[in-house]
């Protein structure tokens, strides 16, 4: 019964070698609950599933320990002073069928006076390495001539006519 309700959607192997998989829940829900974790400033994460139909917990996801946030100071990325921060997630062996600790690490810069992340790193062996960046930043008005209407531009008007659905 359990299987009837299960969907694979995705499976494709993870630059590592691993195989991932996405599945979609018919008829299910997935809980997460949140607990303070065994070191300072750390929390655990617990996901459970349950049968909607049944009302009955069909598994559980052990928790990772998530590290609070730690501050990476200040550095400037292409000429953009950006505040630093990184996360450390570590999956305990066994917890979704990994014999070894798996270890997790997000990193964000993000520069107050733009108001934008211009460079985020996400690291995890299932996965690989993720670096995005902005480059190339310019600060000043872009041209206005970017703006203006082209000359051969015109207005036609249309024959169609919505009509609103009735309901």
């Amino acid at each position: 019964m359990f299987d009837r309700r299960v969907r694979l959607l995705d499976r494709f192997t993870s630059p590592a070698g691993l195989d991932l998989r996405t599945f979609l829940f018919i008829d299910m829900a997935v809980f997460v609950r949140v607990e303070p974790g065994k070191a300072k400033g750390s929390f655990r994460v617990s996901a459970y599933l349950y049968d909607l139909r049944s009302k009955q917990r069909l598994s559980q996801v052990k928790g990772a320990d998530v590290k609070n946030e730690e501050s990476l100071g200040q550095k400037l990325i292409d000429g953009v002073l950006a505040d630093g921060k990184r996360v450390t997630t570590v999956l305990p062996a066994g917890s979704i069928g990994n014999q070894q600790p798996i270890t997790v690490l997000s990193e964000q810069w993000f520069a107050p006076d733009l108001e934008i992340l211009v460079m985020t790193k996400h690291s995890d062996p299932r996965t690989g390495e993720t670096i995005y960046s902005l480059s190339n930043i310019t600060r000043g008005e872009p041209a206005a001539g970017l703006f203006d209407v082209p000359p051969d531009y015109t207005i036609q008007d249309s024959s169609y006519v919505r009509t609103p659905a009735a309901r």
